[in-house]
């Protein structure tokens, strides 16, 4: 019962530590999944069709800054959205693919910042541009760090000026550079998400510090022209994050086969201490030491054996 017992507390012990590595890879997968999703059903439409969704979504952000010109952009809350919004870039639940070489980040991105979804993807910020490109544009994009089920923007503040990411939108795919990171307060966040005009900009957000949260990080990335640049930055990203998750599933099998190594042990040894000792008798000493042995032969309890 010891030796059970033993086994089940490595198990359960192993187990915990495995959660964080398996509950991350298997987001990373998720999202993987999803963004291919995304990138066949984009695929699959027909240009003319694709032609109509981006040009709705530039005129949508021509409004938009048309409007911040008088009303600068405030954040409105997790839960804001209307539904003009909401049917931009073909009304599915993915606007775009963003891809961060640097810190192997792979995730899509969706309408809004809700709490349940940013458990899995990046979100874009209501009332920001729709990250589409273009001049006089300020995408704002958002996702948690430090989860313990997923990675999303943890290494976001590893980034430096002159890093690349890029952004996959209706099959065209966008780069950006970094040119600025920035620590500031949430009331301030709101004042570095503005429209510059002449400018095509992204700003990728997140909490900080790890679990307290009380400032927010801003990395701002301005679109870089080269085409080739972009499939590069997409498909490094991808190649990444498949690396990354082959060595969580090693790391995995590797922690599960120490879990099971001790029972396996326990399980050697119980059966090598099932031995009976019979005919024993005393071996006395006649010196007068009082030293008196008992000596027994052993022999291995098996079948047929009393």
């Amino acid at each position: 019962m010891r030796a059970l017992l033993t086994a089940a507390c490595v198990v359960i012990g192993c187990a915990i530590l495995l959660y964080p590595y398996t509950m991350a890879a298997t987001t990373d997968t998720e999202g993987c999944l999803r963004a291919a999703r995304y990138e066949e059903a984009c695929g699959k439409m027909a240009v003319d069709e694709t032609r109509q969704v981006l040009s709705s979504a530039r005129e949508y952000n021509k409004a938009l800054a048309d409007h911040q010109k008088s009303v600068p952009y405030r954040y409105q809350g997790e839960m804001a959205t209307d539904e003009a919004y909401e049917a931009e870039l073909g009304g599915q639940d993915i606007m775009a693919v963003l891809d961060i070489p640097a810190i192997n980040v792979h995730v899509p991105v969706v309408h809004g910042t809700g709490s349940h979804d940013l458990l899995t993807a990046a979100g874009h910020f209501f009332g920001t541009s729709l990250p589409i490109g273009g001049l006089s544009s300020h995408a704002g994009i958002a996702a948690h760090a430090a989860l313990s089920t997923a990675r999303l923007f943890t290494d976001l503040e590893k980034l430096t000026e002159g890093d690349m990411f890029s952004l996959t939108v209706m099959g065209e795919c966008l780069t950006y550079e970094v040119v600025s990171t920035i620590v500031v307060l949430p009331e301030e966040a709101d004042d570095y998400l503005q429209i510059e005009e002449g400018k095509d900009l992204v700003t990728l957000y997140t909490c900080t510090p790890y679990g307290i949260n009380s400032h927010r990080l801003l990395v701002k990335g301005e679109r870089l022209p080269d085409r080739e640049a972009d499939k590069t930055v997409a498909t490094g990203a991808v190649r990444e994050v498949r690396k990354r998750q082959g060595q969580m599933l090693v790391i995995a099998v590797l922690m599960a086969a120490a879990a099971f190594l001790p029972a396996v042990c326990l399980s050697w040894r119980r059966r090598g201490n099932n031995i009976t000792y019979v005919n024993c008798a005393d071996n006395g000493d006649n010196s007068g030491s009082g030293d008196r042995r008992r000596v027994c032969k052993r022999q291995r309890i098996g079948k047929g054996t009393t």
